[in-house]
């Protein structure tokens, strides 16, 4: 039976580590869920975390509350506080929450939640596979506790398990559902006009550049295009996004002797984040482990006809089919990786052909109309709430 048969009220709490100002792709996934449960007639309460040490803040509009939960320390990106217990116990039972639905795997947060979720349905949401990287194996020691111990209690105390592709930890539960990111496809579309032959192949990564976010594979794309060079003089890469890491990569394009043909372009959004996709020759996601579940920027740059290359072993598989859509490649295969990317830039008929069968694909599987349809059915219609004096119900009556 599903959440929505079975919850007590219309009061929906989203539950996610980090949420919109900022930025990420479980971020913006929390945030338009939100907004389409909103615009079915939910009261929706969100927890998450802010920048005070003790209090929490609140934002109000309409039928959604945003508490943002104090931050006391923040161990690798995991953010930390001993009150939330109390706390998250309070704001469910204030608000007359009936579901929760969290979003992982940052550890912490959405964990209490489901611990405190007491008779409330809960859905859980999983954006990775595991998150152990190679980095420590300290650190990774207690990522592979976490997912073999605590993960799969999560697991079987949800209603419904939703997984982002069948990379993410979870997929294979008898209650899980795959529910994918999906992309704006009003903004992320094809130029008019294709690129000019004539104009300098670009080599395209969009994503952080953080020190923790070394799985993405950025120093591997560095050294793979320090080869598409030598064969390419002419070839260009481009690196959208920001982080703690940048200085790092800036040494190791120099240390390659990419001088002037990298560009760290730094955040990019709206018309200018599409641009960049339209003018790329290739999007390049060198991700390294199966942290990568899905692949959020692929399926933009698929969108905007660019034609894509991932990695093997990650969720770029599922997005990706190979020769048809994009090009699969070993993770960690600096020479793999080269010669996947000069087969686009040389040949612009192979560019054409995958580029225009990647946004026909993007457009019929990764809409987000389509990613929340599938969310009509595990949550439900709305309910009214059991508590007319819900904070939540009473802003809405003013």
């Amino acid at each position: 039976m599903t959440a929505a048969r079975q919850h007590r009220n219309g009061v929906v709490a989203v539950v996610a580590p980090y949420y919109p100002p900022s930025m990420g792709g479980v971020q913006h996934y929390a945030e338009r869920l939100v907004e389409h449960l909103l615009a079915a007639g939910h009261h929706v309460l969100v927890i998450t975390t802010g920048t005070t040490r003790w209090g929490w803040c609140t934002e109000r509009r309409d039928r959604l509350a945003v508490v943002r939960l104090p931050v006391l320390l923040t161990v690798s990106n995991s953010p930390l506080h001993p009150l939330w217990p109390v706390m998250v116990a309070l704001l469910l039972r204030r608000y007359g929450v009936g579901t929760v639905i969290t979003h992982g795997p940052v550890p912490g947060l959405a964990d209490l939640a489901v611990a405190l979720a007491n008779r409330r349905e809960v859905v859980l949401t999983y954006h990775s596979g595991s998150m152990a990287k190679g980095l420590s194996p300290a650190v990774d020691g207690l990522l592979r506790w976490y997912e073999r111990v605590v993960l799969p209690w999560e697991f079987g105390c949800a209603t419904t398990v939703v997984a982002v592709s069948p990379v993410a930890l979870g997929s294979d539960r008898a209650n899980s559902v795959i529910i994918s990111p999906g992309v704006d496809l009003d903004r992320f579309t094809p130029p008019v006009v294709l690129p000019r032959p004539a104009d300098p192949p670009t080599v395209l990564f969009v994503g952080r550049m953080d020190l923790t976010s070394r799985w993405k594979g950025v120093e591997v794309l560095l050294a793979a295009f320090a080869r598409v060079r030598e064969a390419c003089p002419a070839a260009e890469l481009r690196l959208v996004g920001s982080g703690d890491g940048l200085s790092e990569l800036r040494a190791a394009a120099g240390r390659l002797g990419l001088g002037d043909a990298v560009t760290f372009v730094g955040l990019q959004r709206g018309r200018e984040l599409v641009t960049e996709y339209r003018r790329a020759a290739v999007t390049v996601l060198p991700s390294l482990t199966a942290s990568e579940s899905f692949g959020m920027t692929l399926v933009e740059a698929m969108a905007c006809g660019c034609p894509v290359v991932g990695t093997l072993g990650t969720g770029a598989g599922y997005v990706i089919d190979d020769e048809r859509t994009g090009l699969l490649v070993p993770p960690g295969d600096p020479g793999s990786l080269a010669a996947a990317v000069l087969r686009l830039v040389q040949n612009p008929s192979l560019r054409t052909r995958l580029g225009a069968e990647a946004s026909r694909t993007a457009h019929e599987r990764f809409g987000w109309d389509r990613s929340l349809a599938a969310w009509d059915a595990v949550i439900g219609p709305a309910q009214p709430p059991s508590r007319p004096t819900s904070p939540i119900a009473v802003r809405t009556a003013r």
